[in-house]
């Protein structure tokens, strides 16, 4: 979920049921698992909530937004302290650290309109080094990156909108669209 060098209690699927939904169940369910993470001292807890139906909820639940992923628009990493500490003010430090304007996110072959994005930006990508594009290109780099975990094809979001592409396992970015180029090289 989030790479930084402190323990702490992570909530990765949390469902109700929509007939059981608003009857309490969900605030019964998570002081359970909060009470478990104080138990075992666990201090902070991290989770990404579901972007239609969970947020509302985990901010009932006193969760807060940490900010991270605003490159992809989104903001998908919640964190809830149950008790302060020093660890807590040192993971609070490090979340800090991670936010960022740009966001590198895997590309899913299933999302189409991620895919549809991604393909805008590979036209560009070969109207500049002067190649034939296919739209097929950019679904079958997603479809080896999820069959063969050690390639990556990732996004390049930025504020919010697709800008560019990595693909494979270099260390830079293989293409940023013309108009971003001065933004992100600052």
């Amino acid at each position: 979920m989030v790479d930084i060098p402190y323990d702490y209690g992570k909530v990765k699927d949390f469902y109700i049921a929509p007939k059981y939904r608003r009857k309490g169940f969900g605030r019964i369910l998570n002081n359970y698992i909060e009470d478990v993470f104080i138990k075992n001292k666990t201090n902070v807890v991290l989770l990404s909530p579901d972007p239609v139906s969970g947020i509302d909820f985990w901010k009932a639940m006193g969760y807060n937004d940490t900010g991270i992923h605003k490159g992809w628009g989104k903001h998908f990493v919640y964190i809830k302290h149950l008790s302060d500490n020093k660890t807590s003010l040192k993971i609070d430090s490090a979340i800090l650290e991670l936010i960022t304007p740009t966001d590198l996110i895997g590309i899913n072959p299933y999302n189409k309109p991620q895919l549809k994005e991604v393909y805008c930006i590979w036209k560009e990508y070969c109207k500049d080094i002067n190649q034939k594009q296919r739209r097929s290109d950019v679904k079958n780099m997603a479809w080896n990156a999820r069959k063969h975990k050690n390639i990556s094809f990732r996004a390049v979001y930025y504020e919010g909108k697709i800008i560019g592409f990595k693909y494979k396992a270099y260390d830079e970015i293989n293409y940023i669209l013309p108009e971003y180029r001065t933004k992100l090289l600052r």
